[in-house]
């Protein structure tokens, strides 16, 4: 395993000169708002594998310009998390990437495959999932963690080659150059906007006047949760917050009398509850995201109108071989029509 940054270094060179590397992340995920990155894998071909301590070296130092290297192929299975992780910690945006688990659905397959069922259905192996859930910040790794993490990224070349080569017989080569472009925008891998922890609670369903409360108090907490790099939840429960913005107090008199709200939260938070109240007497709600009314129910005839556009859609993909899930989702069909 590589500890030391000389090592890295030095890797991360004959990676930009490979053109061509293949990467996985192995992290734990239960205590932090962040995923906790313990080892990075990196393969130049299937026989020089590679194993990155990431608690040794967090900022992982030379990896971002391979991550940013225009010129060199990353190849990973359903990229978005793992290259996520990887800016955040060495804060390179990611370019040129291959996902075996999107490409996929060029390929006559579900664009939604794990990485176990698409090498034995392409290559007829079998990888093993003892590890799956394995402690990935535990010192030193086991034999049978070294073996899983390496596997993950054996045949990951093989895979890419044979996946293009699909494409090509179904006439979607094109196509799939194209679905893989998507993955340079640097939105992919920033944290989401405040309003996602706000949409999280589909405003829409709460009466007007207490969408305000639910802005600025699920705000508040998106922004703890980041900065002491805690879950939601332990900055505060669900039903904390819906219980507060189902009351909504209007001072301290009030917050007291919330119904169901852990005295706990309120020893720990009332003058940021109470702050978020002030904050939330100062917005309109219609100035809100996500506050327009939304029509709960189609028409007959509308619905009809949408199924048939989904059929056709599905019958003309199934012809090419491609996942009809690569076309969109149902949502997105429905603006459409």
């Amino acid at each position: 395993m590589i500890t030391s940054e000389h090592e890295l270094r030095a890797l991360c060179q004959r990676a930009l000169q490979t053109k061509r590397v293949a990467i996985d992340t192995e992290f734990f995920w239960e205590r932090t708002f962040y995923p906790q990155l313990g080892v990075v894998q990196l393969g130049l071909s299937a026989d020089e594998l590679y194993l990155i301590d990431a608690i040794a070296l967090p900022s992982l130092p030379g990896l971002g310009g391979v991550l940013a290297d225009e010129n060199t192929q990353l190849i990973l299975h359903d990229a978005v998390q793992d290259l996520q992780i990887l800016s955040r910690h060495t804060g390179s945006l990611p370019r040129n990437i291959f996902d075996t688990r999107r490409a996929a659905g060029f390929a006559g397959l579900p664009s939604t495959i794990s990485l176990a069922n698409l090498l034995q259905e392409m290559l007829q192996i079998t990888l093993p999932k003892g590890e799956t859930r394995s402690d990935w910040l535990q010192r030193p790794l086991s034999e049978a963690q070294y073996e899983y993490a390496l596997d993950d990224i054996r045949h990951m070349p093989e895979l890419c080659d044979r996946l293009c080569a699909m494409a090509s017989e179904r006439e979607l080569a094109e196509a799939l150059a194209e679905e893989m472009q998507s993955y340079d925008d640097p939105s992919l891998y920033a944290d989401l906007p405040m309003d996602a922890a706000y949409n999280r609670y589909k405003p829409a369903r709460w009466p007007l006047p207490r969408r305000p409360l639910l802005y600025t108090l699920s705000c508040w907490r998106e922004t703890e949760a980041r900065r002491l790099d805690r879950p939601r939840s332990h900055i505060m429960q669900d039903a904390d917050l819906m219980a507060i913005v189902q009351y909504a107090p209007g001072n301290d008199i009030e917050l007291n009398a919330v119904r169901g709200l852990a005295r706990n939260t309120l020893l720990r938070h009332r003058a940021a509850i109470l702050n978020a109240i002030t904050a939330a007497a100062t917005i309109d709600p219609l100035t809100l995201p996500e506050t327009a009314p939304r029509e709960e129910r189609m028409s007959t005839e509308f619905k009809q109108r949408v199924e048939t556009r989904i059929k056709g859609i599905k019958e003309k993909a199934e012809k090419t071989g491609l996942d009809p899930a690569l076309i969109g989702p149902k949502a997105d069909i429905t603006a459409l029509v």
